[in-house]
């Protein structure tokens, strides 16, 4: 994957020397993938394999993201 000139060659040494690391957004320690934007390819940080997942299937789409968390929301408060 060629991540554009979005990555320093510090953060490349870190990935190499250790796969292991705490996710950028759920914060778990856990083998780390490199996320990328999936129009330009530029390097966006380490995420875990489920938060990389949901970036995915969403398209990185912040709009349906905020509509997940509407509709979780409207739920929790139906069943508490």
């Amino acid at each position: 994957m060629n991540y554009g000139n979005n990555i320093s060659d510090e953060v490349l040494q870190e990935i190499a020397k250790s796969p292991m690391g705490d996710c950028e957004v759920c914060k778990k320690y856990c083998l780390l993938n490199t996320d990328h934007d999936h129009k330009t390819g530029e390097f966006r940080g380490r995420l875990c394999h489920d938060c990389n997942l949901v970036l995915g299937h969403v398209e990185d789409s912040t709009e349906r993201l905020k509509a997940l968390i509407v509709y979780l929301e409207e739920r929790h408060e139906k069943t508490g």
